[in-house]
């Protein structure tokens, strides 16, 4: 069962949206080099977020400590649109050289019973889908 754990609007969080805005610039940009901008984006700002994950869970396996909370609900559910970008664009935006405790944090949030089942797995399904979706 997932446990919700309250943690503030602050550092992690705004983090969190450059790549939430960076996720949506790789996604809907119509030219190749603006994906390419927006994943130099999302890039910048998960090293960022490694030192804000670092920061809050204080040696911990979540944002929040021991338990998922809010920030890693957000953040895992963009965890597979990066191998679909990383695909699609063919740059590597999550990366465990350049973020190793987000990485193992992705490793085990995917591990999460709440996580397992739910999560994006299919890249070439979704990579089929908005290559009609854009069509």
């Amino acid at each position: 069962m997932l446990t919700i754990v309250r943690q503030p609007a602050s550092g992690p969080l705004k983090w969190m949206m450059k790549v939430v805005s960076a996720w949506r610039t790789m996604l809907f940009a119509q030219r190749i080099k603006e994906k390419v901008d927006g994943a130099a984006q999302a890039i910048a700002a998960l090293e960022t977020l490694e030192g804000a994950f670092q920061d809050c869970s204080k040696g911990k396996d979540y944002f929040g400590g021991d338990k998922a909370g809010i920030l890693d609900i957000v953040l895992g559910g963009y965890l597979a649109w990066f191998n679909v970008f990383e695909k699609m664009i063919g740059v590597r935006v999550k990366d465990v050289e350049r973020t190793p405790l987000l990485a193992a944090w992705a490793d085990r949030f995917r591990a999460l019973d709440a996580a397992r089942g739910i999560l994006l797995e299919d890249v070439d399904g979704v990579l089929d889908f908005l290559k009609a979706f854009f069509a």
